[in-house]
């Protein structure tokens, strides 16, 4: 996919990629070893660095490089799979989500947002947030950005899921994109934003029922004007069945919360499943500084009692 970004299309908006290695490249039909690749790393590459599957979802594998006996030892691990791997470069940014339907080749419904952390880490306890950007050249950025990349895969109808990371200094750098729609509520929150259920019209595209999806476009419209959205999903940290014993929600001083998907007091809650979780906030706000605020509220003033079930 890197490969097809940097080498086809018409450049008319420059497309930046982590500097990468195809593990399944470097290493198909070469008598070498680990010990080969550790010092190509060392020679073309600068600590530290992202070890990734290319055929994962997710964050699932996503292993961080610190420097080289880090490297040894992860590499090592996989040294059975070591062909359906990539080694990329590490990229200090922040990572934004776009999420758009492609008709004919063209981005339609976009909706762009922040994640508040990295996905790596929800499942280590952090709570995970999509946060649509409000900025007017930001988000007239990314969309061209985000047509480039479109482009440049040859997409003409299919729903979107891409991710990049967003620089200090303005620019976009590619990390990944899929030719679905996102995960963990991300189309609950961009249908809000924009009118449209991805999920349906990827379902809808794949059927070829096309005139579906040109109803679609035409009610396509911001469901509040004047209104950014946002989610928040609040993790499950127990490796142990859970009952619900008190729900405490955060106040606010006016009307932000759209839906809430919580337990009730007597639920049990297990888990298991990745995004596993105590519980959704749907909010909006007027700009992304106040989605900012409104998820460190609740964030803050979310209390879910729990009590540990005997076997």
């Amino acid at each position: 996919m890197k490969e097809t970004i940097v080498r086809h299309g018409k450049i008319k908006t420059d497309v930046r990629v982590p500097k990468f290695l195809s593990l399944r490249e470097y290493f198909y039909g070469r008598d070498i070893s680990l010990a080969d690749l550790i010092l190509h790393l060392n020679e073309n590459f600068t600590f530290p660095l992202i070890l990734k599957p290319t055929d994962g979802a997710g964050s699932v594998e996503v292993i961080r490089l610190d420097d080289e006996e880090s490297a040894k030892k992860e590499l090592k691990k996989i040294q059975n799979s070591l062909l359906s791997f990539e080694v990329e470069e590490f990229i200090e940014g922040q990572v934004i989500h776009m999420n758009a339907l492609v008709w004919n080749g063209e981005l339609r419904v976009p909706a762009n947002f922040r994640y508040n952390i990295p996905p790596l880490f929800f499942d280590t306890n952090h709570y995970l947030g999509h946060l649509e950007i409000s900025e007017p050249e930001l988000n007239k950025k990314i969309n061209t950005f985000t047509q480039e990349v479109v482009s440049r895969l040859g997409i003409r109808k299919g729903v979107i899921h891409m991710e990049a990371f967003l620089l200090d200094s303005g620019e976009i750098v590619f990390l990944e994109v899929g030719l679905r729609a996102g995960g963990a509520f991300i189309v609950d929150v961009s249908e809000m934003a924009m009118g449209v259920n991805l999920k349906d019209a990827g379902y809808e595209i794949d059927m070829n029922l096309y005139s579906a999806v040109e109803k679609k476009l035409q009610k396509a419209t911001r469901s509040e004007q004047g209104y950014v959205f946002g989610a928040l999903l609040v993790p499950y940290s127990s490796k142990q069945n859970l009952r619900v014993t008190s729900v405490k929600m955060p106040s606010f001083e006016k009307n932000v919360m759209v839906l809430s998907l919580l337990p009730k007091v007597g639920d049990v809650l297990t888990p298991g499943d990745f995004y596993a979780n105590r519980g959704v906030f749907f909010f909006r706000g007027e700009n992304s500084s106040e989605l900012m605020l409104i998820k460190d509220s609740i964030r803050d003033g979310y209390k879910l009692g729990v009590e540990a079930i005997e076997k």
